[in-house]
C-alpha cells in the first residue's frame, strides 16, 4: 500500500481501514501525508450488513486519530452504489464526533478544497 500511496498517479487509496487486511497504520498516514495522497474513509464499509464492523470501526478510528494527529487530509466517501446512498455518511458522522476529527481536514467539505487538493497534486506531477 505504501508504494500505492506514493506513487504520483495516485490521489485517493479507498477505504483502507476496512479489515480486508492488518495493516500498520501509522507508516501509511505518514506516507499519505509526504505523497499528499488522501485516504477515504468509507461509510459502506460501516454497514453492519457488511460484516466487517468487528476490525472497520478500530482500524477507521485509528486512521482518523493519526490523520489528526499528523496534519493528513482524508475524504469522505459513500462508496454509493444506487443513488439515494450518494454522499451518505450517516456511519461516519459517530466516528468523526468521537475522534473529534476536525472538518478543515475533510477535503470534500467544499468543492473548492478538494479542487485546491487534487490542483496541487496534479501540480507536482507536472514538475517531476
Amino acid at each position: 500500500m505504501i508504494a500505492a500511496i506514493k506513487n504520483p498517479w495516485i490521489h485517493i487509496i479507498s477505504h483502507p481501514g476496512d479489515g480486508v487486511a492488518e495493516l500498520d497504520f501509522e507508516p501509511i498516514v505518514l506516507a499519505a501525508k509526504e505523497a499528499n495522497t488522501l485516504l477515504e474513509i468509507n461509510n459502506s464499509t460501516l454497514e453492519p450488513c457488511r460484516g466487517k464492523l468487528a476490525k472497520a470501526i478500530p482500524n477507521n478510528l485509528e486512521i482518523l486519530r493519526l490523520c489528526k494527529k499528523y496534519d493528513v487530509p482524508v475524504i469522505l466517501g459513500s462508496d454509493a452504489h444506487i443513488f439515494f446512498d450518494i454522499a451518505n455518511y450517516r456511519n461516519l458522522f459517530p466516528l468523526l464526533e468521537q475522534t473529534e476529527f476536525p472538518s478543515s481536514l475533510i477535503v470534500n467539505t467544499q468543492p473548492e478544497y478538494f479542487m485546491d487538493f487534487i490542483n496541487t497534486k496534479n501540480a507536482n506531477i507536472n514538475n517531476q
